[in-house]
């Protein structure tokens, strides 16, 4: 089972990479086509963060197993 540390270093890594996945979006040219890419991997950028911060805070291990795969969709589709 992952450590305290392990997993506020696993939080502070999801942190840089949604601060990075913003970044990279501004960079995209200031078209419809950029502007919806832009905002497909935000939301699925950011969501990857969100999901594991919720698994965390599961309640039974069905609920960790279902919020850590969201996450890894999520993950995947970015």
């Amino acid at each position: 089972m992952a450590s305290g540390s392990d997993k506020n270093e696993l939080l502070k890594r999801l942190l840089k990479f949604s601060v990075k996945i913003i970044a990279l979006s501004s960079k995209l040219p200031k078209t419809p086509a950029g502007y919806a890419i832009a905002s497909q991997i935000v939301r699925s950028g950011c969501s990857v963060g969100a999901n594991c911060e919720e698994a965390q805070n599961s309640i039974s291990a069905k609920e960790f197993l279902h919020s850590v795969n969201i996450a890894l969709k999520e993950a995947r589709e970015t």
